[in-house]
């Protein structure tokens, strides 16, 4: 597996695992608030962490033991690479793949937010999936559920997943050119740079095995 489609070679799209998911992921977002915390998805302001202890050139790269938040020197590019995850209430399938899913990927914070830094389309719709699942989680552990398997809260979970993927037609409603499935198509038409990302939050990995 690999992060990125590469230059040459073969390669495929595949379903990814709850385990890809982990491994991409900078943290866990168990909030709302969480969809914008700097620990996961980078420092707002460049060479200086959130809490203002580590500043300057010479801070770059170091860690904040205090607000755990990495000094970088351009944040344009980590606010766009950094991503986190969903730890599921319930296990359900992906709207995309159908694959069993019991994490789903947080796309990096430059996707979700406008110019201005409100939350845009995309944004919202993240907004609305983590207020589900937190919900859901909180039912959960109320009725004391075992294996984490609802049919009604995964169906729940499947729509809003299917709400923040959007469809690539999407793309012609001004209001919803910011969804992951409308950004891929485009990326993927002008060869950007933020296809390996786009493809990661959408849920799936690349395989360099030879296609079947």
């Amino acid at each position: 597996m690999t992060d990125n489609p590469p230059k040459d070679g073969d390669w495929r799209l595949v379903p990814a695992e709850t385990a890809d998911v982990y491994r991409w992921s900078f943290g866990c977002v168990s909030s709302v608030a969480k969809l914008y915390a700097p620990a996961i998805f980078g420092a707002r302001q460049p060479f200086r962490c959130e809490c203002g202890k580590h500043r300057g050139e010479d801070a770059v790269d170091i860690l904040c033991d205090i607000c755990a938040v990495k000094v970088t020197e351009d944040v344009n590019v980590v606010r766009r690479e950094r991503m986190g995850h969903l730890e599921l209430a319930y296990w359900c399938e992906h709207p995309l793949s159908g694959k069993l899913i019991g994490a789903f990927p947080v796309a990096p914070i430059a996707f979700r937010i406008s110019s201005t830094g409100s939350p845009n389309a995309l944004g919202v719709k993240y907004e609305l999936l983590t207020q589900l699942n937190v919900a859901l989680a909180e039912e959960a552990e109320k009725a004391g559920d075992g294996p984490h398997i609802s049919a009604h809260a995964s169906d729940s979970l499947s729509g809003a997943f299917r709400a923040v993927l959007g469809s690539p037609s999407d793309g012609d409603d001004e209001s919803s050119d910011t969804l992951l499935m409308s950004r891929l198509c485009r990326a993927m038409l002008h060869a950007d740079p933020d296809i390996g990302v786009l493809l990661r939050s959408c849920g799936y990995a690349i395989d360099l095995r030879v296609r079947a």
